[in-house]
């Protein structure tokens, strides 16, 4: 069964007041300074009424937002709007739009998308796994070869016991020097 992509519809808003984001899910949001509109903007800049954002369909099976210079009913906003720094009446925003609405007055709006996890793996995917003890596997390295020494994860490094390397190394001295006849001089 294919999952449907989720997505987010967000708006970063900078204003007189500030900076905040504000996540978009109804399908009409009215946008001005009155203290009716849905988005209000803090700016002498901004019409009362300066624009309107409507949830549109999308060619992926999702869902958009067009902005609109004005209110639904055909009124213009008195400064417009910038899009990317073009004047426009109307804009289907795609992700990272930047909305100017007036001097230090704009949103960005962001559409993030992500596939969501399956909560279950799908059929067959384990059947050819074999688990394996830790304690068992296979041990790849020797003492021998330290430059290229590679410790499994699952068990600690083992220790060299120096002091007993080096008691061999002097009793391999002594036996040679047994076998040749070299005696050491105080």
């Amino acid at each position: 069964m294919p999952l449907e992509p989720s997505q987010k519809h967000l708006l970063i808003i900078e204003d007189d007041k500030g900076n905040r984001q504000l996540i978009l899910d109804k399908p009409v949001y009215s946008i001005g300074r009155d203290v009716d509109c849905d988005i209000r903007l803090a700016s002498l800049f901004v019409s009362r009424r300066h624009a309107t954002l409507v949830q549109v369909a999308s060619a992926q099976g999702g869902y958009s937002y067009r902005i609109i210079d004005g209110d639904l009913d055909g009124q213009r906003s008195a400064n417009g709007l910038l899009v990317n720094d073009k004047k426009i009446q109307s804009h289907d925003l795609q992700n990272e739009d930047e909305v100017v609405f007036g001097p230090q007055v704009k949103f960005t709006y962001y559409c993030l998308s992500r596939d969501p996890a399956p909560t279950e793996p799908p059929d067959g995917t384990f059947d050819d796994v074999t688990l394996i003890n830790p304690r068992t596997a296979d041990k790849s390295y020797t003492t021998d070869s330290l430059d290229a020494l590679e410790i499994p994860l699952s068990k600690p490094p083992r220790q060299f016991n120096l002091v007993g390397k080096r008691g061999q190394s002097l009793l391999k001295f002594l036996n040679f020097r047994r076998e040749r006849g070299i005696t050491l001089q105080k």
